[in-house]
């Protein structure tokens, strides 16, 4: 419907992002944390799915504010798992639109966070279906928290890991990471593989760089796009291209299996019954 009516439906998704900025700013305000809601997710998720679908670069700020705060003013601890939702969006949003979106921070922060966390046994935690973290964060949490948080670091990465000012960029990142793998935690280990990957990926455009002659900016960027293209993919593009094509199909696959229960209700309408999954 939006496609066919763009001019006519901007003005609604435009007054949806509005409402969700002023209720934010209330929430900040009071400490009232009733906007982590499958409410809150729903409008999020129709906003960017409308941008991305239309090309409207012109809510790109005011939607990234809104994200980027439920990110930077509420508290892992208790809301790491609808932070995560919010986080994949901005990804999908920055890599649409490619616009430049620094989540790996909070994401480093949060890594941190669940590896220095003293789990406990406990009941599995259902990522479909909920939003807050558990009271106890237990075990089974703790990995797949860990587990969301690598696919974010990837998905953030695979469109600007073969950047000139890569190295750079991901040094604070990595030495931070260091830090965790340093901590010898039971969950700290399987962040080592995320920092394997940064660290030979950095030797190796750091090498490529000192190959390239340049005199203007200009010459340099050039230089550096001949370079890429000869070596491409390097090794975490490499990495982030399979783990995404694979990402991919299992997405596919959860779609495929995902069949949604029909019910009648007496009138001969057919409905389907809505689940977590369709917010």
């Amino acid at each position: 419907f939006y496609l066919d009516h763009k001019d006519e439906v901007l003005p609604y998704v435009k007054s949806l992002v509005k409402r969700l900025s002023s209720e934010l700013i209330d929430t900040m305000e009071k400490s009232d944390k009733s906007m982590i809601s499958w409410r809150t997710l729903a409008t999020l998720k129709l906003i960017s799915q409308y941008m991305i679908e239309t090309n409207e670069r012109r809510l790109i700020y005011p939607v990234f504010l809104i994200l980027t705060s439920f990110l930077r003013h509420f508290p892992i601890k208790t809301y790491l798992p609808f932070q995560i939702r919010i986080a994949n969006i901005l990804n999908q949003l920055s890599q649409s639109f490619e616009v430049f979106e620094p989540i790996l921070c909070w994401a480093t922060d949060a890594i941190q966070f669940i590896c220095s966390s003293n789990c406990k046994p406990g009941s599995k935690f259902n990522w479909d279906t909920e939003l807050r973290s558990p009271q106890i964060l237990t075990y089974e949490f703790c990995h797949g928290a860990i587990e969301h948080l690598k696919r974010i670091f990837f998905a953030n990465l695979l469109s600007n890991c073969e950047s000139i000012a890569f190295p750079e960029y991901i040094m604070p990142i990595k030495e931070h990471l260091a830090a965790i793998v340093a901590t010898k935690t039971k969950l700290s280990f399987e962040v080592k593989f995320l920092l394997n990957q940064i660290s030979e990926q950095s030797k190796t455009l750091v090498n490529l760089k000192r190959g390239i002659e340049w005199s203007t900016r200009q010459e340099q960027i050039t230089q550096w796009k001949e370079t890429i293209e000869q070596n491409s993919p390097t090794p975490l593009k490499d990495t982030l291209v399979r783990q995404s094509n694979i990402e991919e199909k299992k997405r596919k696959m959860k779609e495929e299996q995902n069949i949604k229960t029909k019910i009648d209700d007496g009138t001969g309408i057919t409905a389907e019954v809505a689940t977590a999954d369709d917010v």
